[in-house]
């Protein structure tokens, strides 16, 4: 990738980089935490952001309405371990970052209950 030289190549081995130095986890609890962190990145931070650059009044160049179909307004999501979306978002990711990293699952991280109390710590 150094000696591909494109920008593209760049990005991605700084991407490598970084998770493999500053985001590594080295307990499962750490890929919980991690995978926690994801959830409200991708799902409230990320929203937020787009609803602070395109509020519901937004309109195109044109001046229509920004939000409409196929568009919808988003709405951020407040993490909850009572949702069983949420908590299998952090499961499937949180042991996807473990196996990446060698970390070994323990057998209750895949039920619900046991992990919502871990992701609650």
């Amino acid at each position: 990738m150094i000696k591909a030289g494109d920008a593209q190549s760049r990005d991605t081995l700084e991407r490598v980089l970084e998770c493999l130095e500053k985001e590594k986890c080295e307990t499962f609890q750490d890929c919980i935490t991690w995978a926690r962190l994801r959830f409200e990145d991708y799902f409230a931070d990320r929203v937020k952001q787009l609803i602070f650059t395109f509020p519901e009044e937004a309109s195109t160049s044109t001046g229509a309405p920004f939000w409409s179909a196929p568009k919808r307004f988003p709405h951020p999501l407040q993490f909850s371990t009572a949702d069983p979306s949420h908590l299998h978002f952090v499961m499937a990711a949180s042991i996807l970052r473990a196996e990446t990293f060698g970390i070994s699952v323990p057998e209750w991280a895949k039920h619900p209950k046991t992990l919502a109390e871990s992701v609650e710590k």
